[in-house]
């Protein structure tokens, strides 16, 4: 579940189906990777006008928007929908 793992490399525990904290990996060393994506027509627009009024590349925008979104929202289960930081369960 490619969902799955990107939770347990963001936050450093493995969490169930239930979001139950299983097993830390706090400790673990996560090195930078680069990821490809296909980005369909209508994002590649919002994420090249937004790039140009920031003044900044195209990657540059993407990485920032990937990780203050992965640093705001603990998961995401469909389009316009996200679970806040703030509401994960203990």
């Amino acid at each position: 579940m490619i969902l799955h793992g990107l939770i347990q490399s963001v936050f450093g525990y493995q969490i169930n189906l239930k979001g139950k904290k299983l097993e830390s990996n706090i400790n673990k060393k996560f090195n930078s990777v680069y990821i490809t994506l296909n980005l369909p027509a209508e994002s590649n627009q919002l994420l090249s006008e937004s790039a140009l009024r920031s003044n900044r590349k195209k990657i540059q925008e993407a990485t920032l928007r990937l990780k203050d979104h992965l640093n705001k929202f603990r998961s995401i289960s469909e389009l316009n929908y996200a679970i806040p930081l703030d509401e994960v369960g203990e």
